[in-house]
């Protein structure tokens, strides 16, 4: 990363706060992002929303921008695919929320890549993962794989925090806890005070949103 792009995205990082500590003026782009994620403006008054935003910005700053120095080139591409193949960009925050854009990570559960496939799912997706190749670290392979597997959740359930939080918990699950929670409305499945969906999922729906608000505050620097 270039030596001035690092000094504006560290720039960046370093004003926010003197614009105070609500999410509608910490981050500018609040709204594209929520509406990206099919979320209503309101949304960022969510009160469990804000507490975890509150808590948890400064350490997601600081771990935003150790990966856009260290693997810029890799956001750089993985926006350029997700540009190719007609998807949003903000959909880069799910591969982020998975791998901090570690194109050859692999969990100890046997995820791997941008997008933490596992290899049934990935092999599902027609990509090669064997002794020899794994698809799944590669940025633009994985990617349509992503891509096709993200719009054919979605075509289900027509909303794309429903579809962010089926990425981490199954489709099957996503769908069960709508019909126990007789809603897809977000603050009912995101409530602490029931048990819908994990903890887990309700708490990566929030880090994706957190992540893509700082992402798009002007602190991915393309050029």
């Amino acid at each position: 990363m270039c030596s001035y792009k690092k000094t504006l995205l560290l720039l960046s990082l370093s004003i926010l706060p003197l614009f105070g500590n609500s999410i509608e003026n910490e981050f500018q782009d609040y709204r594209f992002v929520l509406n990206e994620f099919n979320l209503n403006d309101n949304f960022s008054k969510n009160p469990e929303f804000k507490q975890f935003v509150e808590e948890n910005k400064e350490f997601y700053k600081k771990n935003y921008s150790k990966a856009i120095q260290e693997r810029f080139f890799i956001a750089d591409e993985l926006q350029t695919q997700l540009a190719l193949n007609d998807a949003s960009p903000i959909l880069m925050y799910i591969s982020f929320t998975e791998s901090s854009l570690n194109s050859t990570l692999v969990s100890k559960s046997g995820a791997g890549g941008l997008w933490q496939f596992m290899p049934p799912t990935a092999r599902d997706l027609s990509l090669t993962v064997d002794s020899n190749i794994d698809d799944r670290k590669n940025t633009k392979l994985a990617t349509k794989a992503a891509v096709e597997y993200l719009t054919t959740m979605n075509k289900d359930f027509d909303k794309w925090y429903l579809t962010a939080m089926a990425y981490n918990c199954g489709p099957n699950k996503m769908k069960k806890a709508i019909a126990e929670a007789g809603t897809d409305d977000i603050n009912v499945l995101l409530s602490e005070n029931n048990n819908y969906l994990p903890d887990e999922t309700k708490k990566y729906l929030k880090k994706i949103l957190l992540y893509a608000m700082i992402g798009e505050n002007h602190l991915f620097v393309q050029n």
